[in-house]
């Protein structure tokens, strides 16, 4: 096998993880949920906290390495530390996986806004139909024009 074979095959065989499979347990005394609303560049994001307070997140440095990167990306729901109201900028500890997110929203741990903006308002308005369809009441009359 030559040089330049063995680059070409480590090139095609990147793998990032997409979330981390170990458990996280977070500290509610200096930890709390966020959504990532926009990408800013250099390991930057803004994020939405769970408070509803803006803030600027930065990448914690186990989530920033080369190996086994884990790439977080706009929509995603993370855990950061605790936002101050005089200063914005937080740390972006753990980024929460799919299953992970779906049992925060059923247990009502993530408030209305963050929920709306992961399911793009999906879950919210299903529910509300629903609740208008139990008011609906039908009647046989037709109206003549």
């Amino acid at each position: 096998m030559s040089y330049q074979s063995t680059i070409r095959n480590k090139k095609t065989n990147k793998s990032f993880n997409k979330a981390k499979e170990t458990k996280y347990e977070i500290n509610n005394d200096c930890e709390e949920y966020g959504y990532v609303v926009k990408l800013l560049g250099n390991c930057r994001c803004h994020i939405l906290s769970n408070s509803h307070i803006d803030c600027i997140g930065t990448i914690c440095g186990s989530l920033r390495k080369f190996n086994k990167r884990i790439l977080i990306e706009k929509g995603d729901i993370v855990i950061i530390t605790q936002p101050s109201p005089n200063n914005n900028k937080v740390v972006i500890t753990y980024k929460l996986n799919k299953d992970q997110v779906d049992n925060l929203i059923t247990d009502n741990i993530l408030n209305s806004k963050l929920s709306n903006m992961y399911n793009n308002g999906y879950l919210v308005a299903i529910d509300k139909e629903l609740e208008k369809l139990n008011d609906i009441t039908f009647s046989e009359k037709q109206s003549e024009n």
